[in-house]
C-alpha cells in the first residue's frame, strides 16, 4: 500500500491532471483580463479585494500586455466558485464583483455587455472544446430567451498566465438580465407580493438563503425517497416570511397540478408555468444531455401576476453536457437524459423532479414539444448551424487555445468526467463535439414524442422585435442595412455588429443627434448577425440576416 504522502503526490496524475507549465502571455487576439490580489489568497468566501484591468482594443485589433487597461481598471471582490472544481481542478473558476475603492458594488459595462457589478470567470477546465457553455447560452438566446451574455478572454492572475476563460453574466435580477420586478421589504400583500423571485433547484449546502424540499420525491428507482431542494436566490437571505411563504406555496401548487395531470390553462399547471420556456428548456437539455440539468443549478423565475406571473426556465452550467460525461449515459447519443434516477445507479442526493415524467405523459405538452422541434430542427437546432458555430468558435479560439493547452497539458488525458477515448488534439475535440451533435440530433428527431398536427404553438420567434427603440430594414439584407431610431437618443450610442459566436465584426459610435445609420455589410459572410445599440445604461438588441 502506498503511503498517504505518496498518494497525495500522485493525486494530480490519478485524477488525470498534469502539473501546469509556465506560459508567458505577451499579446492576444481576444481580450485580456489581468488580476492582482496583492499577495492575498483567493478563498470560497468571503470575497477579497483585488485589482483588475481589462485590455480590449476593438474587433480585429491585437491586444498587448503592455497596453493600458482601457475596458476596466479598478477594484474588484473575487472569490472561488464551483463545487467539485474547487477541490479537484487546478484551473479555478472565479466569482467577480466590481467594486469602488471603499468596497461598494460598482455597475460597469464589460466588453460590450450591459452594465452590472456581478460576473463569473468560468474556467471550462473539464470541457476541452471550451464551447459547451457558450454554445448552450447562444442557442437559448437565439430561441428568444435571456441567456447569460459571455465573452472569451485570456486571464493573467498575479503575473501567472491562467488560460482561456469565459467571462459570463451571472443569473441576477436586473432590467437587462433576469428582468423581474424588484421585491421590496414593503411588498407583503396583493400583487406586490407576487414577484419577482428567482429560484434554483440545488443542494442546500453552503447557502443561507431560504429553501425548502419538494412535496414529492424525485423520479426513478434511485430518486425514490430523495426530495428535490429549492433555494430562493432572489430575494436572498433577507427575504421576509410572507414572501418565502408565497413563493413556496406557488411552486407547491405548480408541482401538485403537474403530478395530478391537471393541464387546464385556468386551473392546471399552465396557470403556474410558462409552456414555451419549459418546452424549450426540455429541448436544449435533452439535446445537450447535460447530466447536471433538471436537478442541479437549475434556475427559473417568477414575475408579478400583473406581468404574467408564471414560472419561466433559465439555463446555466453546461460543461458536463454535449456528450462530456462518462456517467448516467451522459456520452450516449441515444436515450433520455431526464430519468437520472434510473440512468445513474449510485445513490445521489441531487435528483430530477417528477414534473418531467408527468409532462411526457401530458398530450398537450408533448404536442407542443413536437411542434417546437419541427420548427427548430433545421434552423436554430439544425446540425448545419450548430456545426458552423463549432467551426467558427474553433477558428476564433485557435490561437488562444494553444496557449491554454500548453499551460494545462490535458489534451488526450482523461479527466473526470470525460468519457473515453479522449481526443489528443483540440481539432479532435471539435470533431468529436460535431459528431456527437449529429448523432444526438438523429436520435431526437426519431424519438421526440407528440404529433405535429395543427401546430399553433410556435414558441418565441428568434427574430421577433423586442421593443420599439429602433428598426432595421431591409431584413434580410444584402449590401446595406439601415438602422433607424424610433425615438430620440438620450445619450450618445455605440452600435456593434457581432456574429452568432459573439465575435464583434463592426463597432462605431453614434452622435446624440443621429436619427438613422447606414450599416455596410457587403463584405460579411452570409448568415445571422446581432446588432447591439448601447446608449448609456440601455442596451437594445436585434438580429438580422445577411443574404
Amino acid at each position: 500500500m502506498k503511503s498517504p504522502r505518496l498518494l497525495f503526490a500522485l493525486l494530480p496524475v490519478l485524477c488525470g491532471d498534469l502539473l501546469p507549465a509556465q506560459v508567458t502571455l505577451t499579446s492576444s487576439d481576444i481580450p485580456i483580463i489581468v488580476i492582482n490580489t496583492n499577495s492575498q489568497v483567493i478563498v470560497d468566501d468571503p470575497k477579497i479585494m483585488a485589482d483588475m484591468g481589462v485590455i480590449y482594443n476593438g474587433p480585429g485589433i491585437r491586444n498587448y500586455m503592455t497596453d493600458p487597461f482601457n475596458n476596466y481598471n479598478g477594484k474588484i471582490g473575487i472569490e472561488l466558485r464551483g463545487a467539485s472544481s474547487q477541490l479537484y481542478h487546478p484551473k479555478k473558476s472565479y466569482g467577480v464583483e466590481l467594486w469602488d475603492a471603499a468596497g461598494n458594488e460598482r455597475d460597469t459595462v464589460l466588453l460590450g455587455m450591459p452594465k452590472e457589478s456581478d460576473w463569473c470567470l468560468t474556467a471550462n477546465y473539464i470541457d476541452k472544446s471550451l464551447l459547451n457553455n457558450s454554445l448552450t447560452y447562444t442557442i437559448w438566446q437565439q430561441l428568444g430567451h435571456w441567456g447569460p451574455r459571455h465573452q472569451n478572454v485570456e486571464l493573467v492572475l498575479n503575473g501567472q498566465y491562467q488560460g482561456v476563460y469565459l467571462l459570463t453574466e451571472k443569473i441576477k435580477r436586473d432590467s437587462l438580465r433576469v428582468d423581474v420586478s424588484k421585491l421590496l421589504p414593503a411588498d407583503t400583500t396583493g400583487d406586490q407580493l407576487t414577484g419577482g423571485y428567482i429560484v434554483t433547484i440545488d443542494q442546500q449546502a453552503g447557502s443561507t438563503n431560504f429553501g425548502w424540499n419538494s412535496q414529492y420525491d424525485a423520479y426513478g428507482t434511485y430518486g425514490s425517497g430523495v426530495y428535490p431542494h429549492f433555494i430562493c436566490t432572489y430575494p436572498d437571505a433577507g427575504i421576509l416570511p410572507q414572501q418565502s411563504a408565497y413563493i413556496k406555496s406557488f411552486v407547491d401548487s405548480f408541482e401538485t397540478a403537474v403530478i395530478n395531470g391537471q393541464n387546464d390553462p385556468l386551473t392546471g399547471w399552465q396557470k403556474f408555468a410558462d409552456l414555451n420556456s419549459f418546452v424549450d428548456y426540455f429541448l436544449i437539455q435533452e439535446f445537450s444531455r447535460n447530466v447536471d440539468g433538471y436537478r442541479a443549478s437549475t434556475y427559473f423565475y417568477k414575475d408579478k401576476q400583473s406581468k404574467g406571473g408564471k414560472l419561466t426556465m433559465l439555463v446555466w452550467d453546461y460543461d458536463r453536457g454535449w456528450g462530456n460525461a462518462s456517467y448516467a449515459y451522459g456520452n450516449s447519443t441515444a436515450g433520455w437524459d431526464w430519468p437520472f434516477g434510473n440512468n445513474y445507479t449510485i445513490p445521489n442526493p441531487l435528483q430530477v423532479p417528477k414534473w418531467w415524467d408527468r409532462f411526457l405523459q401530458d398530450t398537450l405538452f408533448t404536442k407542443a414539444l413536437r411542434c417546437r422541434w419541427e420548427q427548430l430542427k433545421n434552423t436554430t437546432l439544425g446540425v448545419a448551424r450548430l456545426h458552423a458555430y463549432a467551426d467558427s468558435m474553433a477558428l476564433y479560439l485557435n490561437e488562444s487555445q494553444q496557449r491554454n493547452f500548453t499551460k494545462w497539458q490535458i489534451l488526450g488525458v482523461q479527466i473526470f468526467p470525460n468519457p473515453s477515448p479522449v481526443p489528443t488534439t483540440y481539432a479532435g475535440e471539435i470533431t468529436e463535439l460535431k459528431t456527437w451533435i449529429t448523432n444526438r440530433w438523429n436520435w431526437l428527431d426519431a424519438n421526440i414524442p407528440g404529433t405535429a398536427v395543427n401546430c399553433n404553438f410556435v414558441g418565441v420567434n428568434e427574430f421577433a422585435v423586442a421593443s420599439a427603440d429602433f428598426t432595421l430594414f431591409p431584413n434580410p439584407a444584402a449590401d446595406e442595412l439601415t438602422l433607424q431610431w424610433n425615438r430620440p437618443l438620450r445619450s450618445p450610442a455605440t452600435v456593434r455588429i457581432s456574429d452568432l459566436a459573439g465575435r464583434i465584426v463592426s463597432e462605431q459610435p453614434v452622435a446624440l443627434s443621429a436619427t438613422q445609420l447606414q450599416l455596410h455589410i457587403a463584405e460579411m459572410p452570409c448568415g445571422v448577425y446581432v446588432v447591439q445599440v448601447q446608449s448609456g445604461d440601455a442596451l437594445t438588441i436585434r438580429k438580422f440576416i445577411r443574404q
